[in-house]
């Protein structure tokens, strides 16, 4: 009877230690298991946050687009006016005077031997839209001379002007650095 005893002691301790063992490798790769589960869990619930939040982001995407459009063109009127090299100067001076609400009383184009272009304008405006004008030509994204200006009033009050103004249009030169066309 004690050898069965002693048998049976050894076989207990033997299986109380496969079952400790067979626990602990059991719990050592279930918590490595349930931790990944819940980072999986908040990053899912991350995901469907961000999900939420992207037609609302869209939507402020879009009203930034349409903004940065609205200022960019407000720029490109503001600091440049595009005059392409194709394009007749009466029809320039034409959209310059109306811009400026300035009165067209005659208007003559000469072209020059050495290819430039000269345009004669005799306009009726207030003196803020003659100075308009005057900087909207120094703005032209082509070169432009103004060869005379004279004004003289129209009334009493001086608030209207009769104005004379000769503008060159030279030749554009083509830079050496300028892209090609």
């Amino acid at each position: 009877m004690n050898d069965h005893f002693k048998t049976m002691r050894i076989h207990l301790i033997g299986t109380s230690v496969l079952a400790v063992y067979v626990l602990s490798i059991y719990f050592a790769g279930l918590r490595p298991v349930v931790i990944a589960d819940q980072q999986l869990q908040q990053i899912a619930s991350e995901g469907d946050w961000l999900q939420g939040m992207l037609p609302q982001m869209e939507q402020e995407l879009a009203e930034l687009q349409h903004q940065l459009q609205d200022k960019r063109s407000l720029l490109a009127e503001k600091y440049s006016v595009a005059t392409p090299s194709d394009r007749p100067l009466i029809g320039l001076a034409t959209e310059l005077l109306q811009r400026h609400h300035i009165a067209l009383v005659n208007l003559r184009e000469t072209s020059n031997a050495d290819g430039s272009a000269s345009l004669a304008l005799q306009v009726t405006a207030g003196y803020k839209n003659l100075i308009h004008l005057l900087y909207d030509l120094s703005r032209l994204d082509r070169p432009v001379r103004i060869l005379s200006l004279s004004l003289a009033p129209e009334d009493d009050q001086a608030a209207r002007f009769r104005a004379a103004v000769t503008l060159k249009f030279p030749v554009a030169s083509v830079s050496p650095f300028a892209p090609p066309k």
